[in-house]
């Protein structure tokens, strides 16, 4: 098993968990954390640009949950514009 294997599985697995998350209500949670990077990473001896978003919540009590996670290959602006 490649490393591109185990990312591609994880990304597909990732969109399927990650509808619901999509769709629900963040009452629960008053406060968000949004963050973007834009990372190099070494697949198969190639660098490539691998951009990421994380989405985490935060309650009323101060406790921290991860919302979404969301990894794509490629540093494009429509991944950035997308949901």
């Amino acid at each position: 098993v490649t490393k591109i294997d185990v990312l591609a599985t994880f990304s597909n697995l990732f969109q399927t968990a990650s509808e619901p998350w999509k769709n629900r209500v963040l009452a629960e949670f008053p406060y968000l954390i949004l963050n973007a990077v834009c990372e190099k990473l070494r697949l198969t001896g190639i660098v490539r640009d691998v951009a990421s978003r994380t989405a985490v919540g935060v309650g009323r009590k101060g406790n921290r949950r991860i919302l979404v996670v969301s990894v794509k290959l490629k540093d494009t602006l429509l991944y950035w514009r997308s949901s």
